[in-house]
């Protein structure tokens, strides 16, 4: 629907203005709307009491992640010494070190079948597509693109089937 699109920041209203935030956002540009929509947009949209569908835009930033630096950067840094026993040990501790940019969009459905002869019967399902996960795994390094990889895939879901019953 044409709202939809408008509160979306997809169309521009035909008059008036729109206020997002407290800012007006009618004169921005695209690609400063696209960044808006980025970080800030969620929908949820219910056709009828039955079912529903909700979509959550995201960008989420953060800083001092805590990891566990390399072996190779802990010898680097200096953090081996070696045993009485002249076996050597690095130490690879956890430090507030790391940095994790990752965005994408959640999508959520969900169907109410009302009641059945077992129960009240409900369906959901919550997908969540990463369209990034970029991570410097320690302070100065580089972030590095790890979405669609074995420990970071692109698509993660849950479906789930609900069966209410009279109350115990």
């Amino acid at each position: 629907s044409t709202l939809l699109h408008i509160i979306g920041m997809l169309d521009s209203p035909s008059s008036g203005r729109y206020l997002f935030r407290g800012k007006d956002i009618s004169g921005h540009s695209e690609a400063q709307l696209a960044q808006v929509r980025k970080q800030n947009i969620g929908f949820v949209f219910e056709p009828t009491p039955a079912f529903s569908v909700g979509m959550d835009f995201w960008k989420l930033e953060q800083k001092d992640v805590v990891g566990t630096p390399t072996v190779e950067r802990a010898v680097q840094r200096g953090q081996f010494s070696r045993k009485p026993s002249g076996e050597w040990q690095v130490a690879t501790v956890n430090q507030n070190i790391a940095l994790t940019k990752t965005s994408g969009v959640d999508v959520d459905l969900r169907l109410r079948l009302g009641a059945t002869p077992l129960g009240r019967l409900s369906v959901s399902n919550n997908s969540t597509y990463y369209s990034s996960v970029k991570v410097a795994t320690d302070a100065g390094d580089p972030l590095l693109e790890y979405a669609g990889t074995f420990f970071y895939p692109r698509w993660r879901n849950v479906l789930t089937f609900n069966l209410e019953s009279a109350v115990w």
